[in-house]
């Protein structure tokens, strides 16, 4: 068993590094909207990790650019640039993102999306 450790421990430390792209199944919940939308299930959100940003597409709510604003071995913490009060964190371990949007009061949660996500490898 100790000899898996430190594998498992580098190939989670390679996901989400520099210049990986991952695919995202997350469940989208939102009260800015008249119903709220609860629990919406969105697959294939694109996340492309590289050292110092992060860009997210196919998620609608979240989209754009997070900067990095802290690495460590376990977690990337994101800040959105140009959107206050979207922040964010990829589990470098467990493979979950996690994403919120709060109000101008910088405490309500208007939105989150929370997801699991798997590396996305090329055919060639």
């Amino acid at each position: 068993m100790r000899s898996r450790q430190p594998a498992l421990l580098l190939i989670a430390l390679a996901l989400a590094s520099a210049g990986s792209k991952l695919r995202c199944d997350v469940v989208f919940s939102s009260w800015n909207l008249k119903p709220p939308a609860l629990d919406v299930i969105k697959k294939g959100v694109n996340v492309d990790v590289d050292l110092k940003t992060v860009t997210i597409q196919g998620s609608t709510a979240f989209d754009g650019t997070y900067l990095v604003s802290r690495r460590t071995k376990r977690n990337i913490n994101l800040d959105s640039l140009g959107r206050p009060g979207y922040l964010g964190v990829i589990d470098r371990l467990s493979r979950e993102i996690n994403l919120v949007e709060f109000a101008d009061d910088g405490k309500t949660v208007k939105q989150i999306a929370n997801g699991r996500c798997q590396s996305v490898k090329p055919l060639f």
